[in-house]
């Protein structure tokens, strides 16, 4: 039989148990699962400490679309920067793409205010697509580089195709033509009325009527042969109220008939108080080959010091030679060295002379 006093400790024991339980479900139901007391503490004292104030850039379209412009139109827009963060939004700078001008921009903006970034295009000279674009730069943690752009279509009041640019390329002598398309797209028939060039002595022209007042053939040509490289421009002038001069830049790139390869020979570090020296490390060869023709003729080959010496043989007559470069080992001077052989050639009235560099050290 229990006792009256063992029953009151029954009693006491049941009650303190009970009251342990609920206090443990009571802290594990409030206390994130996972979640260490010392951790819990951290985190409720992290969250007392305010958040730092920040700038944030936002835009309300990085693009622009200007539509269809005409050559030679200037494109201005305005891109509207707003400061949607907590501190004040500085634009550090714009950097503009090839063709694009940052004309101005705000260089602080305060939380909640608006500012803008103003670009400028100028359309001279191009065509097709347009797509120009900028970078601003800012004190936005998040977001330092923000890319903007103007796009659109160019239309011409006249087109030159295939290009404004022409390039006359061939080897020494040969004649060479280009012919480009000249289109008015305006309502005005379309008069060329003077034609000027500051190469006259390197090129003529001829212009001819397609279509009368509206599209004409434009003709460049070197009557003599391309004799040397050379650069100049072609101006028209025209009747058109908006485009009333056109200019054609030409380029004359002569390239030659022969191809010396390597022009540059590096023998590297030689060592002379070896017994022997490796023959291979004081040989080296060059090859000159003739790209159209066979009447290649190797004239002669200077060396700049006597302790180079050169044998030249004939692979195919008139086509290629083959230069053997040997080192004299006891002649070589000590230390570094640079010098050179220098190849005459000839072919057809054409004369040629190449430097081939040799470089080394002697120890």
């Amino acid at each position: 039989m229990l006792t009256a006093k063992k029953y009151s400790y029954l009693i006491t024991v049941f009650c303190f148990l009970a009251v342990s339980s609920s206090f443990h479900y009571l802290w594990a139901k409030e206390t994130p699962k996972n979640t260490t007391p010392d951790k819990q503490k951290a985190e409720e004292k992290q969250e007392k400490v305010p958040k730092q104030d920040q700038p944030q850039i936002s835009l309300k379209s990085t693009k622009y679309d200007a539509g269809e412009v005409y050559e030679g139109d200037v494109i201005i827009h305005d891109f509207t920067v707003k400061n949607t963060g907590t501190a004040q939004l500085n634009i550090e700078k714009v950097k503009a793409g090839w063709g694009c001008t940052v004309a101005s921009f705000d260089k602080a903006i305060s939380p909640g205010q608006e500012g803008k970034v103003t670009l400028k295009v100028d359309t001279k000279n191009k065509s097709g697509r347009l797509n120009q674009s900028a970078n601003i730069f800012s004190n936005d943690p998040q977001n330092p580089k923000t890319k903007i752009a103007i796009m659109g279509s160019i239309k011409h009041y006249i087109s030159v195709t295939p290009s404004t640019w022409l390039l006359l390329q061939g080897y020494h002598g040969d004649k060479i033509t280009k012919k480009v398309t000249i289109t008015s797209h305006e309502e005005q028939p379309l008069k060329i009325t003077d034609i000027t060039s500051t190469i006259d002595d390197k090129i003529e022209y001829n212009l001819k009527p397609i279509e009368k007042g509206k599209e004409f053939s434009f003709e460049i040509k070197t009557p003599l042969g391309i004799k040397e490289s050379f650069k100049g421009k072609v101006t028209l002038k025209t009747n058109s109220q908006k485009k009333p001069k056109l200019e054609l830049v030409v380029m004359g790139k002569v390239r030659s008939e022969v191809k010396i390869a390597p022009q540059f020979l590096h023998f590297g570090i030689i060592d002379t108080k070896k017994e022997t020296v490796d023959q291979k490390s004081l040989k080296r060869t060059v090859t000159i080959n003739k790209v159209r023709g066979n009447d290649l003729i190797l004239e002669k080959i200077e060396p700049s010091s006597d302790w180079i010496m050169i044998e030249a043989e004939i692979d195919q007559k008139g086509k290629k030679h083959t230069i053997i470069i040997r080192l004299d080992k006891n002649k070589l001077p000590m230390g570094k060295f640079k010098e050179k052989i220098t190849i005459h050639i000839k072919y057809r009235e054409i004369s040629e002379v190449v430097d081939v560099i040799l470089e080394g050290k002697v120890i």
